[in-house]
Parts: structure tokens; sequence; C-alpha cells
């Protein structure tokens, strides 16, 4: 009996498809300038920088290494169930921060350029760059805010997220700046690639917002901004309201989550809101709001506020003990 035919359209090879945009070339010219920058500036080399970039360089089939096929880097200690499983295991700190973001943007002494005889130069096919506890502190983030400023046409970084890195007021006036249009006095500021920017769990506090928010006024193309737990209390809402205000200002998400803003930062918000064209969701759970039976005003002007607004389609108040009057108030 002859072979049976192989029938068309049978099972199909599965085709193999490459991990991310990240080359060879680019890999190694950056762990180069790194790894050059950390030595001569007597640094000590970050493992999980080298190991996350030269791990699972192969075929992508539906495996393979999740930070390459985002074209980002992640870097953290080893978590297990939320906690870090070794507390004294290395870190980046503000010094590694400095030396990656100097590889990032080949600019140190020594590093690769992009030059016919020298491939190399700034890391262009970078997009998503997520740092957990690591205490890069307000040092690191004024690093990476360079990147955010310097970087221009050349990085041109979509997502950030910074969490848990002890980033404070400095650090957030260097972000802040690095995210504001071109001025007289901010000739280098106009980032205008960053969409996505998470801060949570870091003591940036009401003066740290306020350094954000005056960056945030002129910035059109940051669309999500995440402060969660991050020590705020009312004496921010008012720069933030005030930049909520600007028809700049691109954001459809803020996150102010498992603060303390209170009925006072509420009302600080309600003006910008009111102006606002832009904002599709917010989420202010957890900020002692509405708790107060004597403090119905804020709650009152919240609630025309929302009724008023053009875009707003989702807001948060979960975990705000809401009592009787304001949340009568709010309906």
């Amino acid at each position: 009996m002859p072979p049976k035919k192989k029938k068309a359209g049978g099972k199909k090879t599965k085709k193999s498809v490459k991990v991310s945009d990240f080359t060879d070339a680019d890999l190694e010219c950056f762990i180069k300038n790194y790894t050059n920058f950390s030595k001569a500036a007597g640094l000590p080399v970050y493992g999980p920088i080298v190991k996350c970039l030269t791990e699972h360089k192969q075929e992508f089939d539906g495996g393979g290494n999740e930070n390459l096929a985002t074209r980002q880097f992640f870097l953290s200690p080893l978590m297990k169930d939320g906690r870090m499983v070794n507390p004294d295991e290395p870190r980046l700190g503000p010094g590694g921060c400095r030396a990656m973001a100097t590889a990032i943007l080949a600019t140190g002494p020594g590093m690769a350029k992009a030059l016919p005889t020298d491939p190399g130069g700034p890391f262009k096919a970078l997009r998503s760059l997520r740092i957990w506890h690591n205490r890069i502190g307000d040092d690191g983030a004024a690093a990476l805010a360079e990147v955010l400023r310097l970087g221009g046409s050349e990085v041109k970084l979509v997502y950030l997220e910074l969490w848990h890195n002890l980033i404070g007021p400095r650090g957030c006036r260097a972000l802040g700046d690095s995210l504001a249009g071109p001025s007289p006095l901010n000739r280098g500021g106009g980032n205008r690639s960053l969409e996505g920017f998470k801060l949570d769990f870091n003591p940036i506090g009401s003066a740290g917002l306020t350094n954000l928010a005056r960056g945030l006024r002129s910035n059109a193309s940051l669309l999500q901004l995440h402060a969660s737990y991050c020590q705020i209390d009312s004496l921010g809402c008012a720069a933030l309201g005030d930049a909520l205000s600007f028809d700049k200002l691109g954001l459809i998400l803020l996150n102010l989550q498992g603060n303390s803003i209170g009925d006072e930062g509420l009302s600080l918000l309600c003006p910008g809101l009111a102006a606002n064209n832009s904002l599709l969701n917010l989420n202010l759970a957890d900020n002692q709001i509405g708790e107060r039976r004597t403090v119905v005003k804020p709650m009152q002007d919240f609630a025309v506020v929302l009724t008023e607004h053009k875009t707003l389609a989702t807001l948060n108040l979960d975990m705000n003990r809401l009592c009787t009057e304001t949340a009568d108030a709010l309906l």
C-alpha cells in the first residue's frame, strides 16, 4: 500500500521569531561601556545588569527572556511573595545607577561611540526601565533624569518604573525638570518619549510631588503617573491641581493611592480637575478623604467636578471611610 499523501494545510512548523530588537552588538556595547565606566569610577559591577542582558540570547518561540522580549531592563533583588529573599543582597545604588545611565547614553570617557571603526553609541533599542528596591536615591534619580533629558531622539524611553528606591524631593526636581518643556531656564528639558512613570513607595512627599508637577504642566506625552504610598499630604495638591489645569498636560491616568491628601487636598485638586480635559482615570483610594462629618464642602465641590468633567471615566475612592454626610454629598 503506497504511503498516504500529506494533506495540504497540515501541521505548520512554528516560526522562530527573534527575541527582540536588541542585537548582540547592542548588548555587547552597553555591557562593555557599563563595565568599563564602573571600574574606572571604582564602583562594583552590578551583576543583575549583565545577567539580564546575557542570558537567553536565543530564538523566541513563546518562552525566553521577558526582559529582552519587551526591550526592557528589569533590575530587582530576588523576591518571593512580595519580600526580598536576601535583604543583604547587593543593590545598584546611586553610583551604580549613574554608571548605568552613562552607559545608556554612551557619554563617558573611553566609551564605544557610533563610528564606522567603533560601532556603539547610545543604547537606542532600550524602551523600558524598571528598577525595584535598589536604593538609587536622589542621585540615581538625577542620573536617570539625564537619560530622559539628553537621550532625546536617540534613547526613547517609553516606560520608567522606580519602586522602593529612596527617592525624595531633590530627585523629583531633576525628574520634573527633564519632563518639562524647554524654557529660558530649562533649555535641556523637553522629553517627549516617556508615556508611563511609576514612583510608588518612594518618600517623595508633597515637596517631591510639587517638583514633578511643575514639569508636567508643559508635557503632553506623559500619559500615566503613579505616585502611590509616597507620603504625600494636602500640601502637594496645590501644585498638582495647577498642573492639571494646563492645556498641554497629556495625563490620562493619575494614581495617588495610599497617601494622606485628605479633604483639604481634595479641595485643592478641584479647580484643576474642573479645567482639565485629558484625565480618564483617577485613583484616590486610601487617602483619608470624607471621614469627617463636619467637613462636607470639599466633597460637594468634587461632586460638581465629576458631573461636569468631560473625559473622566473611572474614579477609585476605595479605603476612604466616607461618613454618611460626605457620601450623600458625593451622590
